[in-house]
């Protein structure tokens, strides 16, 4: 019987989750009684992956932009440990199986990029450093800690890409991405309710910051990122299908979209618009890219926010000629004004990156190095003091390997072909998101990450041949 069940598909996996749950468990009772229920919620999990892996990985999928609020919880973080235990549990049997593990190179650099980056968080723990791996001297005695969580968290980008890899002839690619796109049910209604009834929700989900909208997402920021990717596959699913319904939830998501308050937001939207109409460039396409424009800066500047957030643009060095570095840093202390913030927060870290400029402080110590004690708000400027010019060169490389990969795979579709528009779009999301990441800390946007990982992975499969829904149908041609 035992025989039997091992050479079921994933019998080998149930025997090495059972043995690994049997670990967990034993070592949550000597830690504390607290953490069997966590280990009880692993072990569901992993059963649930076993039974039924396609579904299991959707519903990951689906649920995940509504976790954000649960993230003192503990939720968030506990489910970037199950994706990473599972997903090691899952290709190891593969292997010891001797079956195929679906895959490509972007996959082993992403792989690679993080392997590297696991370098940090031992060399603190080492001290390698030297005194930059002095937690106490910069006030936080648990920064070795929070490195090697922040290493963990970004582990879940190249699992949860791993896990999208072998839906691979399981599911088509065209109903995986429409089956993640319902991830914006929870998010879209909760924004709509803090534009409009705030006092409604739970005050975990009421809107701060001056009443930005966020969702459940965890900051506008990362709000306006997520659904810039959503808005992406709509369009996407538009030229697919034809069917307009797709261009009204776009319309839908500019609401909350300019509801963030968020500049840089203008900004990605503009990058993302002229990327996605570069190609195809005709008087068609330039009036409706004109008219998104339009409607994106005129929702955005008609409300007293937006107006604000313009006026204190205007008290910045760069469109105020009386004022220099020096003087935003000193305004930074007094003055309420988040571009002249950002300023001197740069301005504070790389100081800090002079002082050790080859490997930095270590990861997650951004908020350790400058007085603000908050995130970088640029990523250059993070890699850069956090992890040196070694680092920021890993940086750099990994997203001109994710250009490499789309530019590729989208120079290689058959016009016309579903594939081909699918890879414009993530090429116009990673140019967003390259530029917004001047003024963000858009890395540690973990829900994004999720879909956007997915979504890479997707576009390199073979989609099927499609016929548009209009009047006069054309096929799509199938992608190679």
């Amino acid at each position: 019987m035992q025989a039997a069940l091992l050479n079921r598909p994933g019998g080998w996996i149930a025997l090495a989750a059972f043995i690994a749950g049997c670990i967990v468990l034993g070592a949550a009772l000597v830690k504390s009684p607290m953490l069997v229920g966590a280990a009880a919620v692993v072990a569901v999990g992993v059963l649930c992956l076993i039974l039924k892996f396609e579904v299991t990985v959707i519903v990951l999928l689906v649920l995940r932009s509504s976790l954000d609020p649960f993230s003192s919880f503990g939720l968030t973080g506990a489910l970037a440990l199950l994706i990473d235990a599972v997903t090691v549990i899952y290709l190891l049997t593969r292997v010891l199986a001797r079956k195929p593990i679906q895959g490509d190179w972007l996959w082993g650099v992403l792989a690679l990029f993080i392997a590297l980056m696991g370098f940090w968080p031992l060399a603190m723990a080492q001290g390698w450093l030297g005194h930059r791996a002095d937690a106490a001297m910069l006030g936080y005695p648990t920064l070795g800690e929070d490195s090697l969580r922040e290493w963990i968290r970004i582990l879940s980008y190249a699992m949860i890409y791993g896990l999208a890899m072998q839906l691979k002839g399981r599911i088509a690619p065209e109903r995986l991405l429409s089956l993640i796109m319902l991830s914006l049910v929870v998010p879209l209604t909760v924004a709509f309710l803090q534009m409009f009834a705030n006092g409604a929700l739970p005050p975990l989900m009421q809107t701060r910051m001056e009443g930005r909208v966020f969702g459940t997402v965890s900051h506008p920021d990362t709000f306006v990122l997520y659904l810039l990717l959503m808005m992406g596959l709509s369009w996407w699913r538009f030229r697919l299908t034809g069917h307009w319904r797709w261009l009204v939830l776009m319309a839908v998501l500019v609401i909350p979209y300019t509801g963030t308050k968020t500049l840089g937001g203008l900004g990605m939207a503009a990058v993302f618009l002229a990327v996605l109409l570069l190609p195809r460039l005709n008087a068609k396409t330039i009036i409706g890219g004109a008219i998104a424009v339009a409607l994106v800066l005129g929702s955005f500047t008609a409300s007293p926010a937006g107006q604000e957030r313009l006026e204190s643009l205007r008290q910045t060095p760069i469109f105020n000629g009386q004022l220099d570095v020096n003087s935003a840093v000193h305004l930074a202390s007094v003055q309420n004004n988040s571009f002249v913030w950002r300023l001197a927060q740069w301005t504070y870290l790389i100081n800090a990156w002079q002082r050790a400029p080859v490997l930095g402080h270590g990861l997650n110590t951004s908020t350790a190095l400058s007085p603000f004690h908050n995130g970088a708000h640029n990523d250059y400027v993070r890699a850069l003091a956090e992890t040196g010019l070694v680092g920021l060169v890993l940086y750099l490389g990994l997203w001109a390997a994710v250009l490499t990969r789309l530019v590729g795979l989208w120079r290689a579709s058959p016009r016309d072909s579903c594939a081909r528009e699918l890879r414009l779009v993530l090429i116009a999301v990673c140019a967003a998101l390259l530029l917004g990441s001047l003024t963000n800390h858009l890395w540690e946007t973990t829900t994004f990450y999720f879909y956007w990982w997915t979504a890479v992975a997707v576009a390199g499969w073979t989609f099927s041949e499609k016929t548009r829904h209009d009047p006069h149908p054309r096929p799509l041609s199938s992608a190679q």
